[in-house]
């Protein structure tokens, strides 16, 4: 029974490294940009997405917050709401002000008429 429950274990700390791992790369960081940007170690960061370390909650909340997502997203245990390209796209425009934003929309909705 308790070699079931590390299996489990192990098991969710690989899942847990490879979604840091791709949500990592779905916003183009490198492994060096998202450890500053979580305040820790690129080595701790490696060991995380390798699954050779389990992080505390609050460097999971740091790692979730610098990837713009959930840690519910980063433990798997919800759906992507987008996709990687949607995702991407957020990213973008969360860099944008007003104007841009309204642009950006503008040239959407002409995208959208010219598919109809």
């Amino acid at each position: 029974m308790l070699e079931v429950i590390l299996q489990r274990k192990r098991k969710g700390i690989m899942e847990l490294g490879k979604n840091i791992a791709k949500f990592r790369n779905i916003n183009n960081l490198k492994a060096k940009q998202l450890a500053d940007m979580a305040e820790i170690d690129q080595s701790y960061l490696s060991q995380i997405e390798n699954g050779k370390r389990s992080p505390s909650l609050d460097v999971l909340q740091k790692i979730a917050k610098a990837l713009h997502v959930t840690v519910s997203e980063l433990l798997g245990e919800v759906p992507e709401q987008f996709t990687a390209d949607q995702r991407k796209l957020i990213n973008y425009v969360k860099e944008l002000d007003s104007e841009q934003i309204y642009s950006t929309i503008q040239m959407i909705k002409a995208f959208q008429k010219g598919t109809d």
